[in-house]
């Protein structure tokens, strides 16, 4: 769906301050970055002070610095940015690569910042829900199976439907939940969660399915790779199943409330003008995504009976 780099691109322009270029093929130092780009016909040299230079691209040690000054130009020439003063191992690193300018949060964590958009794309993850599906191997007649192994299982809300199926149907061909729902209770046992379903036990020819509700924070994977090999995004082109546009609003909530204090003012100012409106468009976003989940058929089953004595 969307990867790491898309979610950051596309929340720190929805955000704003925020600029993306192509460095020039060569002619800078290691602490300086030409571009066609940056010029610029007006002497704004304070444009882009203090923002973070961060290169997608480059080594871990070479992936962000600070602008320390800005020189557009008048003429014909590129406009030229120049580094916090913490030299790129070769003059040729920033050259022919992706260039980020971030003016209002930090893109990574590094020995300047302890948060940044990495941090508020998981926290954003966090608070949105998938849809999971997993079979259990089920005990001859045990009325409960654990969960353990299912370490994303945080509470007992997240389970959804249960149902089973029997040796030689296929799943995409019957409804485990409708065709064969199990009913019951989810139970907590010391740190361990269980499947409670004290009127049905399973035979060895039998499958049992669980649906249940997952963080999509622990339901990413690395490119390639299948959803919920790994929890969070941390590698550029780690992927998460969900689309941009709904994370990318709480990542921005996620920032503004971790970084505000460590803003500067012209930052503070612009973030205090939009917060609201990125709240609204979170809140909204949050809860589309997270209404597509199934109901909950998972519970103790109801017996009706009529008195008779009357």
């Amino acid at each position: 769906m969307a990867d790491l780099v898309t979610i950051r691109r596309a929340a720190a322009k929805a955000a704003g301050r925020y600029t993306q270029f192509t460095a020039d093929s060569a002619g800078g130092t290691n602490t300086t970055i030409p571009s066609v780009a940056l010029r610029s016909l007006s002497a704004v040299t304070e444009l882009y002070n203090d923002y973070w230079i961060y290169l997608p691209a480059a080594s871990a040690a070479d992936k962000i610095r600070l602008v320390s000054s800005y020189a557009p130009t008048t003429s014909t020439t590129v406009g030229t940015l120049t580094t916090d003063g913490r030299v790129y191992s070769a003059a040729s690193v920033p050259n022919s690569k992706v260039v980020e300018l971030h003016g209002l949060f930090p893109p990574i964590s590094d020995d300047l910042t302890v948060y940044s958009w990495t941090d508020a794309i998981n926290d954003a993850l966090k608070r949105l829900w998938t849809t999971s599906e997993f079979t259990i191997t089920p005990t001859a007649n045990a009325t409960r199976h654990t969960l353990a192994s299912q370490t994303w299982i945080l509470s007992e809300s997240q389970i959804r439907q249960v149902g089973y199926l029997v040796t030689g149907e296929a799943r995409a061909e019957v409804d485990p939940y409708r065709n064969r729902p199990v009913y019951g209770s989810v139970e907590q046992d010391g740190a361990t969660l269980y499947l409670h379903h004290p009127d049905r036990t399973f035979a060895s020819n039998e499958t049992i399915y669980v649906r249940a509700a997952k963080r999509v924070y622990d339901h990413c994977r690395a490119s390639g790779g299948a959803y919920g090999d790994q929890s969070g995004l941390s590698a550029e082109s780690n992927e998460a199943p969900v689309p941009v546009d709904t994370v990318m609003w709480g990542a921005m909530i996620a920032a503004s409330e971790n970084l505000r204090n460590e803003l500067s003012d012209a930052a503070v100012d612009h973030l205090l003008r939009r917060q609201d409106t990125w709240r609204r468009k979170w809140t909204t976003a949050r809860a589309t995504y997270n209404n597509r989940l199934p109901a909950v058929t998972f519970r103790p089953r109801r017996y009706f009976f009529v008195d008779r004595r009357m």
